[in-house]
């Protein structure tokens, strides 16, 4: 019988309580699927060198990098993967520039965490985004 290879995920935050609900919501959500969290930058760079991802979560301030330094980083590294920029301050300077960086999307955290029901639909447009531009490229 044919099994799906489990989705992905890695979620890059510092604040742990946040990084660990957003894994139960994903992982809720899915079912079949691997959530790893880094909780920082450095962590980040060394579980992409270890593991292949679908998509990466991505806060946008984390104690030893901004977010989107971190998603260049590791853009210019070789990691194509589908990023969506999660952060407690909605700025939209910050969206704008993410968007235009290469970011799938960007969601802001909410203090009542209703953001947490969005985030595993966010997850999965961007796993069909990243279907269909795979086809186009065939």
């Amino acid at each position: 019988m044919y099994m799906p290879e489990p989705t992905r995920i890695l979620i890059v935050d510092d604040d742990r309580g946040n990084a660990l609900l957003a894994k139960e919501a994903i992982e809720g959500y899915f079912g079949n699927c691997s959530v790893d969290i880094a909780g920082n930058g450095k962590e980040c760079m060394r579980l992409l060198g270890q593991k292949a991802y679908d998509v990466i979560l991505l806060d946008q301030s984390l104690p030893d990098v901004e977010g989107l330094l971190l998603f260049n980083k590791y853009k210019k590294a070789g990691f194509d993967i589908p990023t969506v920029m999660v952060t407690g301050t909605g700025n939209e300077e910050i969206a704008v520039e993410a968007m235009k960086a290469g970011v799938y999307d960007y969601v802001v955290k909410t203090a009542d965490l209703g953001y947490l029901k969005t985030l595993p639909f966010v997850v999965q447009e961007s796993l069909i985004r990243r279907q269909m531009e795979r086809e186009l490229e065939k």
